[in-house]
């Protein structure tokens, strides 16, 4: 199931924008890498987890840039 992800690799996909719910309950997710793409915006509502606050202590890597 896509609820037990760990890692997610999006690595130069060409991604301009993270919409509302893009990771909604993705609450096992550690390693989540946007390198390389075109981010110009992120929704408020793209991480929408259950204690999203809590998680971001237990997110290994987040890389974007």
């Amino acid at each position: 199931m896509i609820q037990k992800l760990h890692t997610i690799k999006l690595r130069d996909n060409r991604i301009e924008r993270l919409e509302r719910r893009a990771f909604m309950n993705l609450d096992k997710l550690q390693h989540l890498n946007l390198k390389g793409n075109k981010l110009m915006s992120i929704s408020d509502e793209a991480f929408q987890v259950r204690n999203f606050q809590k998680r971001l202590k237990f997110m290994t890597y987040l890389t974007i840039f």
